[in-house]
């Protein structure tokens, strides 16, 4: 009996091999790694006050703006979306938008 026994559950533990099927398909995703934002003056306070709601990804893709259009676009985060940005740090965050922007090199 308890070769029996010993038989069914060495049987049971062997792994299965499932036949493919051929209406299930495997995906490989792309890494999500962020990508790392360059070291430059204000960059500390986009990662205190942008990344509240923007990935590194999101910052780091932004195009090729001038200097008065990211000072509108902080200007709407703080006072229309509330973003946690203080009028001391408003313009470093600016001037690293423009650094970022301009090492593109468009």
């Amino acid at each position: 009996m308890k070769a029996l026994l010993l038989v069914l559950v060495v049987s049971c533990s062997k792994p299965q091999r499932a036949e493919p099927n051929p209406y299930v398909h495997v995906l490989t995703l792309p890494s999500e790694q962020a990508p790392n934002l360059p070291d430059a003056p204000g960059r500390s306070e986009v990662l205190a006050s942008c990344m509240t709601c923007h990935g590194a990804r999101y910052i780091a893709t932004q195009p090729r703006l001038p200097r008065q259009t990211w000072e509108a676009e902080v200007d709407k985060m703080r006072n229309v979306y509330g973003a946690p940005v203080s009028p001391e740090d408003a313009p470093k965050i600016v001037g690293y938008l423009v650094t970022l922007s301009d090492s593109k090199g468009l």
